[in-house]
């Protein structure tokens, strides 16, 4: 990681050379190649792909959260299960006891020992990391005023403008420990059989009755869950920038070009993630949350291509530059992403005309 921050360090230092001592070295002013000639100049457009760019994501060691009314075995308190639930009726449970409850299988029904079982379990997962692709379109805009000769060299300033839309889909797979939370209900001797599953009692009731205090026993399965992670970045990608194009003619019609550029981006865009917890194909928890990212980098960038001219107005061109602008980022609730465009190359093809 060090080594690969003091490379990217080190490019970026050539691309504020490049677009800064070049020009000196070729005895040209920034006067000079601005004002050269009026206003006269080149206009390309072109459309862009970015290629190898890498989103990586991430998330904290974390638990689902508790169903309601878990926390305590006393009476008098409405609980949730996986397989069911035990509620408060319009009694109010006067007698520790109610006929708003639910069961969906046969076999939570405890034979020879009066009870019904409910079931709730909790997944926790420790910290994790991934990385996936991105895939990043758009097109490109840039003006260069027409070129100042030196030593055989044609240098041009330049402006230029990036539309691209970002889009990164992860979803992987990974093992969560869970806690199975088993609560023991007296059905106060109800012939069961007269109650077959599945059973949805009221709150308005009457109905069969349970006592509403149970007795719990916990069990513990390590790595036996499924933790289902979905993570989506979506977003636009806008960058400015300002430097300078060198040409070389390596024939009649075509030239190869180098860029510098100093440029100023910003991403608007959306995080989703929603996370769904299993044991063996059946899910049992899920949880989701979104943020709005606006997020600005400062940076330069270095390209290289080549141009083909078609006559003295019509030009094509290839091209493809490193940006070396921050890494953007954000996290929510303890999930987040890290999106680092120095390590994608952008290519753009299309056409230049002059005016």
């Amino acid at each position: 990681m060090m080594l690969k921050n003091k490379l990217t360090m080190n490019l970026k230092v050539l691309a504020i050379f490049t677009a800064c001592i070049l020009p000196v070295h070729y005895a040209l002013s920034l006067d000079e190649l601005i004002n050269s000639e009026g206003l006269n100049g080149r206009l390309r457009i072109g459309i862009s792909s970015m290629a190898n760019l890498k989103v990586n994501y991430h998330g904290n060691s974390r638990q689902t959260a508790l169903p309601s009314g878990l926390d305590s075995t006393t009476s008098g308190i409405s609980r949730t299960y996986d397989d069911g639930y035990v509620n408060l009726d319009n009694t109010g449970n006067d007698n520790n006891d109610t006929w708003n409850w639910g069961y969906q299988e046969v076999s939570q029904v405890i034979a020879g020992a009066d009870l019904i079982a409910f079931n709730s379990r909790q997944f926790s997962e420790s910290s994790w990391k991934g990385t996936e692709d991105g895939d990043s379109k758009g097109i490109s805009l840039t003006w260069l005023k027409d070129p100042v000769e030196r030593n055989g060299l044609k240098v041009s300033f330049l402006v230029s403008l990036d539309l691209l839309s970002v889009d990164s889909d992860y979803n992987k797979s990974g093992t969560a420990d869970y806690s199975l939370t088993t609560d023991s209900y007296s059905h106060l001797g109800v012939d069961m059989s007269l109650v077959p599953a599945p059973h949805t009692g009221t709150f308005e009731g009457p109905g069969p009755i349970i006592v509403d205090s149970p007795t719990r026993s916990n069990t513990d399965f390590p790595g036996a869950g499924i933790a289902e992670r979905n993570f989506e970045l979506d977003g636009k990608l806008i960058s400015i920038g300002t430097g300078i194009e060198i040409q070389h003619q390596l024939d009649e019609n075509l030239f190869a070009m180098v860029q510098a550029r100093l440029m100023m981006a910003w991403f608007d865009g959306e995080f989703n993630y929603a996370n769904n917890y299993s044991v063996g194909g059946t899910q049992f928890a899920s949880e989701s949350g979104s943020m709005n990212v606006s997020e600005t980098s400062a940076g330069g960038a270095i390209g290289a291509g080549l141009v083909w001219a078609l006559d003295d107005e019509t030009n094509i061109f290839l091209n493809g530059n490193v940006m070396l602008l921050k890494s953007l980022e954000g996290k929510q609730d303890g999930r987040g992403f890290n999106m680092d465009l120095s390590e994608g190359f952008l290519v753009t093809i299309g056409i230049q005309e002059s005016f």
